[in-house]
């Protein structure tokens, strides 16, 4: 008797597992027929913008209509969430695979991530050239007593950079005094903790998508 309900909550968990990611493959990007209601962009999406739990729903929508026979596209949001613009998107433009970078190393080991913006004093805190929407960077604190220099996170994905007037680093052009950053939860509150301690340092580590 043991063994045969073993084997039938077996076969119950396989037939569950099986559902899951039966659903998890609908809602990521399939092939589907011409004619078919797809995902669009509702607004102008900049490349390398991360798109996130948060933001999706007021960047996309199900109103779009594939186009081409054979072409991957989305047909539910939630498989957007996680994810970066991988070009210019255009409102009103249906949402192809190739318009979207699923696995991108900066930002797919965070496990719970914020967005965080983080704000120089002076335009010398951020050394290393010019630093835009796309980059990665690494973040250490000067402390303000010891004047000694801590590391505090390498290689950070730079969701978005601005000028003093707030205007968006675009193209290579301004020099940035303000950053939205991804990072872990936890890591927020470690670097502001820190920030109380002395001067934050940004060091430019890559050009990320804008290579």
């Amino acid at each position: 008797m043991k063994r045969i309900c073993s084997n039938k909550f077996g076969i119950i968990a396989v037939l569950c597992m099986a559902a899951a990611v039966l659903i998890a493959v609908l809602n990521r990007a399939n092939a589907v027929g011409a004619g078919k209601n797809v995902i669009a962009a509702v607004q102008d999406i900049k490349k390398g913008t991360v798109i996130s739990e948060d933001n999706v729903d007021d960047m996309f929508c199900l109103n779009g209509v594939a186009e081409k026979e054979g072409v991957e596209y989305f047909n539910g949001t939630a498989a957007l969430t996680g994810t970066i613009a991988a070009e210019d998107i255009p409102c009103g433009a249906t949402v192809e695979a190739g318009m979207i970078m699923n696995e991108y190393a900066p930002i797919s080991n965070i496990k719970d991530p914020v967005i965080m913006g983080i704000h120089a004093g002076e335009a010398s805190q951020f050394v290393s050239g010019i630093i835009r929407r796309g980059d990665t960077i690494n973040i250490s604190v000067v402390d303000g007593m010891t004047d000694e220099c801590e590391s505090v996170l390498a290689d950070v994905y730079v969701c978005g950079a601005y000028n003093d007037d707030g205007s968006s680093i675009e193209d290579g052009e301004g020099s940035a005094k303000s950053l939205n950053i991804l990072v872990e939860r936890e890591d927020e509150t470690r670097i502001n903790a820190l920030l109380h301690k002395g001067i934050i340092r940004i060091s430019k580590t890559g050009c990320g998508l804008n290579d």
